[in-house]
């Protein structure tokens, strides 16, 4: 198949196994020139500790708590569609998911209303099934692991106003769209990238506010803000940390679009012209003498 699509021999290659078994083997190995990888924050560091004794380039697309914005002047029904959409999205196991939603105080009840009653809208089950808009997580395990977050943010005194654990099908990793209001920002699960369909609504007084609350993480991959003032949406793009920012409408990508993170969201970016920049070497050559 590969050669019938122009690829020499050796150009792709696919490696299947255990990264405790492959991981190191393939990213600290010298005759590998560059590693580019996606994962985990914490993944991410170890391939760097790993590259590091052969001083290769990386490009390291990593973890988020990307923050979404929702101003009072925002159209309420299509944020909340939209929020929905950022976060529950392959059951929000997506590295952008904007798990944060920093809601202004006049419009906070009212918005969590709307969240809920698309959140209760989405059709879990079947992966096969056309209909289908939440299926399985990746794992019992991750589930497993998401849930235990749930029970962490109920203990940390957040309000949970939506409970994803309830009303599933029978068989299967499954997990509902879990919403979590009066969150703080130095809660775990505002913290912590859950990589689930969890996520933290926090109120904010005001746009200084909002972007302010916005870099209170230690990540920085994806943004967003809704609201009708383009000038609020310029300052919130340009203050807020993030390698993505998304204006009335979340998670959209164009191949001509780096695409990248700020801060232990990883460095480097993909897609645009400057995805190449870590497969490429510079060489300048100087002719001092006639021939």
């Amino acid at each position: 198949m590969l050669a019938e699509a122009g690829l020499p021999a050796g150009v792709f290659n696919v490696v299947v196994g255990q990264s405790s078994q492959i991981g190191d083997t393939l990213t600290g190995h010298a005759d590998i020139d560059a590693v580019s990888f996606t994962g985990s924050s914490a993944s991410g560091r170890q391939v760097m500790i790993s590259a590091a004794a052969s001083v290769k380039p990386l490009h390291l697309e990593l973890g988020g708590k990307s923050p979404l914005i929702i101003m009072e002047d925002a159209d309420l029904d299509q944020a909340a569609a939209d929020a929905a959409f950022g976060i529950f999205w392959h059951n929000g196991q997506v590295c952008t998911a904007c798990s944060r939603l920093l809601v202004h105080q006049a419009v906070y009840e009212p918005f969590i209303e709307k969240l809920i009653k698309v959140a209760d809208s989405m059709k879990i089950g079947d992966p096969n099934d056309k209909a289908t808009e939440l299926g399985p997580m990746i794992s019992p395990e991750h589930r497993d692991s998401v849930i235990d977050y749930i029970q962490l943010g109920i203990d940390e005194g957040a309000r949970l106003v939506r409970d994803g654990r309830e009303g599933l099908p029978a068989q299967g990793a499954y997990l509902g769209p879990t919403i979590f209001a009066d969150v703080q920002s130095d809660m775990t699960i505002a913290r912590d990238e859950i990589f689930g369909p969890v996520v933290c609504v926090l109120k904010v007084d005001d746009l200084d506010h909002a972007i302010t609350v916005a870099n209170d993480t230690d990540y920085g991959l994806g943004a967003g803000i809704w609201t009708r003032n383009i000038e609020a949406a310029m300052k919130s793009a340009r203050r807020i940390r993030s390698g993505q920012f998304w204006i009335n409408g979340y998670g959209s990508e164009r191949l001509e679009m780096p695409w990248g993170g700020y801060k232990q969201s990883g460095f480097g970016r993909e897609l645009g012209r400057e995805a190449f920049e870590v497969f490429m070497q510079t060489k300048s050559v100087h002719i001092c003498h006639h021939f």
